[in-house]
């Protein structure tokens, strides 16, 4: 049995699945949207089989990694732009 995840988003599965079978460019957003930033908190093995197992999705441990960097370099930027906000 797989981890369950709340999914936050408007988006419905059908749209993240669509996404990946069109190969859209965007698809790594939309997948991120669908799931929030949590579940990228964990070990991209686990976020892999997690999508696999929910989604039917084989995605790579190396665009988790990635993906991973992104929402790291967008929280910096957050952080960043508060800080400017605060002084």
């Amino acid at each position: 049995m797989g981890l369950q995840w709340v999914n936050n988003s408007a988006l419905e599965k059908k749209y993240v699945t669509q996404a990946f079978e069109l190969g859209l460019k965007g698809r790594y957003d939309v997948l991120l949207a669908y799931y929030g930033d949590k579940l990228f908190q964990l070990p991209a093995t686990i976020v892999v089989a997690q999508i696999k197992d929910e989604m039917g999705i084989s995605i790579t441990e190396h665009s988790i990694y990635t993906l991973k960097k992104r929402i790291k370099k967008k929280q910096r930027k957050s952080a960043h732009a508060a800080d400017l906000v605060a002084a």
